[in-house]
C-alpha cells in the first residue's frame, strides 16, 4: 500500500496520540482525530496533565519522575488516596533505596552560590555523592522524597530531577 503526503500526515496524526496515550482508540476517518480513548490509556494521559497544571511554584522546579514518586511516597506515608493517582494504576514509580533516598541531580540556577545549596541538602539529611569538576555542574546527591519541595524553594536550585545513572554494555572483548 503506498501513500502520499496527504495519506501520511493523516497516519502520523492518527498514530501519535495513540502512542501518547498508550492505549487503543476508535478514529473518524474523515476527519483522522481521536473521537474515544479506550481505557486505562486515556485516564493516565489526563492525570499526567491534571498534575502537571497544579503544581505550585517550587514544585515545579521538580522532575515530573520525582514529583509523581513524591506524591505517592505521601500517599504512603498518610494512608490517604490521593485522588491524582487513581488514573496511574500502571505507572512505574521511582523507588527509593532501602535507605529512603533517591539519586538526585540539583541543576543550579544562574549565579547560584553551590555551597549554600550542598549545605542545604546536608542540612536536609541528604548526602552529596561527590565533588563536581566545574561550578556549572550539577550538583549530584542521595536525597529523600520528603526533602524534594524543601530543597526545591531553595533560590539557588533552578531543578530537580533524577540523576541518571551510568550503564555500559561490556567491553565486547572475550576473557582468554
Amino acid at each position: 500500500m503506498l501513500l502520499n503526503r496527504a495519506g501520511i500526515i493523516r497516519w502520523r496524526t492518527t498514530i501519535t496520540p495513540l502512542l501518547l496515550a498508550g492505549g487503543l482508540c476508535a478514529c473518524s476517518p474523515s476527519t483522522s482525530t481521536p473521537t474515544a480513548v479506550a481505557e486505562p490509556g486515556g485516564n493516565t494521559v489526563f492525570s499526567l496533565k491534571d498534575i502537571q497544571r497544579s503544581r505550585s511554584g517550587a514544585q515545579e522546579k521538580i522532575g515530573s519522575s520525582l514529583f509523581l514518586a513524591m506524591i505517592k511516597h505521601q500517599q504512603e506515608r498518610s494512608g490517604v488516596p490521593d485522588a491524582r493517582l487513581q488514573g496511574l494504576q500502571k505507572y512505574r514509580f521511582l523507588q527509593p533505596d532501602s535507605d529512603g533516598r533517591l539519586l538526585i541531580e540539583i541543576l543550579l540556577s544562574q549565579g547560584a552560590d553551590r555551597s549554600t545549596v550542598e549545605k542545604q541538602v546536608v542540612e536536609l539529611d541528604g548526602q552529596l555523592t561527590g565533588t563536581a569538576p566545574a561550578v556549572s555542574d550539577p550538583v549530584r546527591a542521595r536525597l529523600g522524597l520528603n526533602f524534594l519541595e524543601p530543597l526545591a524553594e531553595h533560590p539557588g536550585v533552578h531543578f530537580i530531577r533524577e540523576a541518571p545513572v551510568a550503564t555500559t554494555h561490556g567491553s565486547g572483548f572475550a576473557e582468554q
